[in-house]
């Protein structure tokens, strides 16, 4: 079930709660669950919010409650949307911490040691590299170890996965639930810019799984409407780098073609080597084709 060796220590006084939403996806939830219950850290509080699923995941979940009396679980009866789904948890956690886990994912099982243990309250969160799986390979993605606000204005570099205060994300009013998506990136953009500096601790304690069928939400048509709405949101705050950015970013998720010359007007030096691929694969489209017919 799990990719890493389990173990259970008790390690510190500070409740977590793990935030996980969910929608008809029992069998990757499986995963994602059990990861959280294998984690090294105690104690901790696993919320579960099933977010109107017609598949038999309240069965699963409930069932397992009674061999795991610390999974807490949630139900919307009608879909609301993963912001909600979250804010739901969040505002139900007993967990001086929080932290968040997507249903499709898996926390390593010292993920949230690790966080604890390099936690400070100079820091906005602290965050982590992760293991990006797809069904070609998989890749180490390991962030700077200081996330700065001017970082976050050119675009997430965090991943979905942060642990911070619960009193902090509540100050903010929780996720946004106008956003389609970018939730996650317009959150700890706000939390930065709130309360300074984010800590990454730059080991791959976190899988983020893509190589499934189910759909996420890079897939999604949400994912331009949010992209654009968080981008107007923001956008007041950027310099003229940032917004320049910012624009490239959504000519990619709408798979718009980028010639050499607007990309190298659109995006800083410093991105050139992680977005070059899509300048070329956006020209040359036979080479995806013929990528994936390899």
């Amino acid at each position: 079930m799990n990719a890493w060796p389990q173990k259970m220590t008790t390690n510190d006084s500070h409740l977590v709660s793990v935030i996980i939403p969910t929608h008809n996806r029992k069998e990757l939830l499986k995963r994602a669950l059990h990861s959280a219950l294998n984690q090294s850290y105690l104690p901790l509080e696993i919320i579960v919010i099933n977010d109107g699923s017609t598949d038999d995941t309240e069965t699963y979940v409930t069932n397992l409650q009674q061999q795991y009396p610390r999974i807490k679980y949630l139900m919307h009866i009608s879909p609301k949307g993963a912001p909600k789904a979250r804010n739901y948890g969040i505002r139900e956690a007993n967990g001086e911490f929080i932290t968040f886990l997507d249903d499709d994912d898996e926390l390593h099982p010292d993920n949230i040691k690790f966080c604890m243990q390099h936690y400070s309250d100079d820091y906005a969160y602290i965050c982590t590299g992760q293991t990006r799986i797809n069904s070609q390979r998989s890749i180490e993605v390991l962030p700077n170890s200081i996330i700065t606000y001017n970082d976050m204005l050119y675009k997430i570099t965090t991943g979905n996965q942060i642990l911070t205060r619960r009193e902090r994300v509540m100050s903010l009013g929780g996720f946004d639930e106008t956003l389609l998506s970018s939730q996650d990136y317009d959150m700890w953009l706000r939390l930065n810019e709130k309360y300074g500096d984010a800590k990454c601790i730059r080991k791959p304690l976190i899988i983020v799984h893509t190589e499934h069928d189910s759909e996420r939400i890079t897939s999604s048509p949400n994912r331009i409407n949010g992209a654009l709405t968080f981008y107007k949101k923001h956008r007041a705050k950027m310099n003229a780098r940032q917004k320049k950015y910012q624009q490239f970013y959504l000519l990619k998720v709408q798979n718009k073609r980028v010639g050499l010359f607007k990309f190298l007007s659109l995006v800083p030096v410093e991105y050139y080597w992680p977005d070059i691929k899509y300048c070329i694969l956006s020209n040359y489209p036979r080479l995806t084709r013929a990528k994936s017919n390899a």
